[in-house]
């Protein structure tokens, strides 16, 4: 696998990063709702970092509490000669909740009838415990909890069976410290996944780490795919790292720092 390492530039931490000692000492232990985010701070296509041209600002809408719709998106170009990410405002995704149910419907401003992209979640007990995707009609995502954390993802196709495995650990502040995630290798004799050996040293280690002590204001997006894994912490990471284990090998496949920018006591996900 070709070796990526993003690391934002310095820059951005002079322009951007200053914390004075106002904002330091003026934290908020209130929730409120994130109203824009610039890109630099999302995943796309498993990768942080990948929108850190300026101008890609993502805005979320609210109704009773609950996020019902985002402004802009990401669009793919050249997708099969040389794949690039790039945001749009002629996206949007719209969110709709019913019983026990959240859609996420990806659509084009001035198209009615358009539907880009859909994602399902179920939910018991008010936690999601099963996703599906209309670009991915072959896999099921599975949700495992320990209390109200997510603990374990689970990746089921639908014709082969489990073919990956998430475990989530957090730290003592309830952070999400790592995800571990382990591949099946694929049987093409009876054309199913093998079971998944939890303890092979072949795995892909998350780390979340350069926590703040800032409410974290994406608790309510986790439904968007690209704000899930920043979602799932009490605080806001200033750090991700991929590491890649092979049989023999462990290598950094990403590493980005993020510019924490804070004013009024609040987190800004915004440069």
């Amino acid at each position: 696998m070709k070796k990526k390492l993003f690391t934002l530039i310095s820059v951005l931490f002079l322009l951007y990063g200053c914390r004075s000692d106002d904002d330091i000492n003026d934290l908020s232990t209130t929730e409120w709702d994130l109203d824009e985010a610039s890109g630099i701070f999302l995943e796309y296509n498993n990768t942080f970092g990948y929108l850190s041209q300026g101008g890609s600002d993502f805005k979320y809408s609210y109704e009773n509490g609950k996020v019902i719709k985002k402004n802009g998106g990401v669009m793919f170009y050249n997708f099969e000669t040389n794949p690039s990410l790039k945001f749009s405002e002629q996206l949007y995704d719209l969110v709709t909740y019913k019983n026990n149910k959240i859609k996420i419907e990806t659509k084009l401003f001035d198209v009615d009838e358009s539907i880009l992209s859909k994602i399902e979640y179920v939910l018991e007990n008010n936690k999601i415990v099963q996703q599906t995707n209309s670009s991915n009609t072959i896999d099921t995502v599975k949700y495992y909890y320990t209390g109200n954390l997510p603990k374990k993802q689970i990746y089921i196709n639908g014709r082969a069976g489990i073919r990956k495995q998430s475990d989530f650990y957090y730290n003592l502040n309830q952070n999400l410290d790592s995800i571990v995630s382990r591949t099946a290798k694929f049987n093409s004799s009876t054309e199913k996944f093998e079971p998944i050996n939890i303890s092979s040293r072949e795995r892909v280690v998350e780390v979340f780490d350069l926590y703040d002590n800032y409410v974290n204001p994406t608790k309510k997006l986790g439904v968007f795919p690209e704000l899930f894994k920043r979602s799932l912490s009490k605080n806001n990471f200033g750090r991700y790292r991929e590491v890649i284990y092979t049989s023999t090998n462990k290598y950094i496949n990403q590493s980005v720092e993020f510019p924490m920018i804070y004013k009024e006591g609040k987190i800004v996900l915004k440069f």
